[in-house]
């Protein structure tokens, strides 16, 4: 059994019966809070049609007045009915044109004839076998380790 919602009433609002400029009033006021607490509506609320779609439904079908709660009730039914024009979606923004600009090093030194050796023997190729690669490997991890510095306490600033 589904759950049946209460509709609210004129005479949930008036001891009376109302006047068109209260029943205005009130309509005004409960579409304006109505488009406040739900702004992921305001793509559907935004296109004519679908308001007068929402206050004829209300009042042509259930003939209640246009209040927060009802109006909650009429854009879901109308929604799931599929009822309601889609709105278009918003095309993506246009990228700017980004310029790139490419980093140049600090300093950059040429490697000295000690270290131009070693990087010709420990170049890489295709031909290598898995004992060769790890040999490689720890020359390249002993030559790294040789030239860190052999500062103690005294570390250069790190530039940014």
């Amino acid at each position: 059994m589904t759950p049946t919602v209460r509709l609210e009433r004129w005479s949930d609002f008036f001891d009376h019966t109302p006047t068109e400029e209260e029943k205005e009033r009130l309509e005004i006021e409960a579409a304006a809070s109505f488009r406040e607490a739900h702004p992921a509506f305001h793509p559907y609320l935004n296109i004519e049609e679908n308001c007068e779609r929402l206050e004829r439904f209300l009042h042509n079908e259930y003939n209640v007045p246009m209040t927060h709660r009802n109006l909650s009730f009429a854009f879901n039914a109308l929604v799931r009915a599929k009822r309601l024009i889609e709105p278009e979606a918003e095309p993506a923004p246009e990228p700017e044109n980004i310029v790139t600009v490419p980093v140049v090093a600090a300093q950059v030194a040429p490697p000295t004839a000690t270290e131009a050796k070693l990087l010709k023997s420990v170049r890489d190729y295709e031909g290598l076998s898995d004992a060769e690669r790890k040999d490689r490997d720890r020359r390249l991890r002993q030559a790294a380790i040789a030239q860190r510095p052999q500062r103690k306490g005294n570390e250069p600033p790190v530039v940014i």
